[in-house]
């Protein structure tokens, strides 16, 4: 996902992404410096357990 794609997508509850060609859920964004929160399932995880990953290094996966 570029730049562009990131500042014009429409977040909400339930987003998937791919990264390192697994399917992760978003479980939060950081709009400032692009971010997202990524885990392995759609689960209550600890914030200190989330994987922050740049918005270039994913892509949109849809929702479940």
């Amino acid at each position: 996902m570029n730049i562009i794609e990131f500042d014009t997508t429409d977040f909400h509850l339930n987003m998937w992404v791919i990264y390192k060609n697994k399917r992760c859920y978003v479980a939060s964004v950081n709009y400032v410096e692009r971010l997202f929160a990524l885990i392995d399932e759609k689960k209550q995880t600890p914030a200190d357990e989330w994987n922050w990953v740049r918005c270039e290094n994913v892509k949109l996966a849809g929702d479940i």
